[in-house]
């Protein structure tokens, strides 16, 4: 009950600088892979995947895994950014999956509702509602991992 209450009291307080985080049971390397593949089944464009270790370890430093994966729906992304071009600053979307300090595999991305707001969109917040629950269905789906 604790830890639940801890995790709620977490997510609140991500929320509310507009950031979700939330834990996968799997790796930062499967968590992304499974990510991915649920993107392309749902038809969602990968425009990139940047491994930020792999980056790292390219000019002699040491980071641990760290992916991001940016997607998006060109379509969806022009009607927002024809209501409000600097949306373009959060588009595509993305989604950082990494170990944070304790080694557990976290994924963060911004929540829709934020971006709703701080970009002042109404003609297409439907949209964005959209957004805020496709988010939360994809990375509650590509955080289960079978554990043995």
């Amino acid at each position: 009950m604790k830890k639940l209450l801890v995790l709620l009291i977490a997510g609140l307080v991500s929320l509310q600088a507009g950031i979700v985080i939330k834990e996968s049971g799997c790796d930062v390397y499967t968590t992304a892979h499974r990510l991915q593949k649920i993107l392309k089944h749902k038809g969602i464009k990968i425009f990139a995947k940047i491994n930020h270790a792999a980056n790292a370890k390219s000019v002699g430093m040491q980071l641990d895994p760290s992916i991001a994966i940016i997607f998006g729906k060109p379509k969806m992304g022009t009607l927002l950014m024809r209501e409000d071009p600097s949306i373009g600053l959060d588009l595509p979307l993305k989604v950082l999956i990494y170990h944070d300090k304790n080694g557990q595999t976290k994924m963060a991305y911004k929540d829709g509702n934020y971006l709703k707001e701080h970009y002042n969109i109404k003609k297409h917040a439907k949209l964005l509602n959209k957004v805020t629950q496709v988010l939360e269905n994809i990375t509650n789906k590509a955080g289960q991992c079978k554990k043995d």
